[in-house]
């Protein structure tokens, strides 16, 4: 089954929402740093970024960054592949929030993980839109951070684990939320 936020991204007001949602969770938790995971964590990760006053730092695949960088290697589901970040892009003791679309395996948050932290940051939480848990964490020590989900996919099912919280505070979202599923 293949899963995407392309019906989530074209509602404008769904979109809006999610993010609100995840500056509601991570403001005021003095994080410094949002480190977004190629591609997808780049729609994420800046509004939040801007909306909490901290800085954007993009986690790209190999050979996509000018200048000097440090990578971490990490084992998918189908292969390896490899995350790069800048040197100097974090600092020592920066509070760190990492961000993708979604989370399978967990490799690609435990890659970014360790890139933040073998800078000296701390990783504060790892904030994704969809959880596959059909799919198994490969043994990775991501349990080492709170993964904060919005979404969480069972099946064709899609269940909302903060939508109903925020419908509690905000009031229903207006148009799709979902996630596109296909077998």
């Amino acid at each position: 089954m293949f899963q995407d936020i392309t019906t989530l991204l074209l509602d404008p007001k769904a979109f809006k929402d999610t993010i609100d949602l995840f500056i509601e969770r991570f403001k005021g938790k003095n994080i410094s740093v949002v480190a977004g995971i190629e591609a997808r964590g780049f729609i994420f990760g800046p509004p939040i970024a801007l909306a909490i006053g901290a800085k954007f730092v993009p986690l790209r695949k190999p050979r996509k960054l000018p200048g000097e960088v440090i990578s971490e290697k990490y084992v998918l589901e189908y292969g390896t592949d490899c995350l790069e970040m800048h040197v100097g892009a974090v600092e020592p003791d920066e509070r760190a929030l990492v961000v993708d679309d979604l989370i399978a395996t967990g490799g690609t948050l435990c890659a970014a993980m360790n890139l933040l932290e073998r800078a000296g940051a701390e990783v504060v939480e790892c904030a994704c839109v969809i959880e596959l848990p059909d799919l198994k964490l490969l043994g990775l020590s991501i349990s080492r951070c709170m993964i904060w989900l919005f979404i969480e996919v069972i099946g064709p099912i899609l269940y909302l684990s903060h939508y109903q919280w925020y419908q509690s505070q905000h009031g229903p979202m207006e148009g799709t939320v979902a996630v596109w599923l296909e077998e």
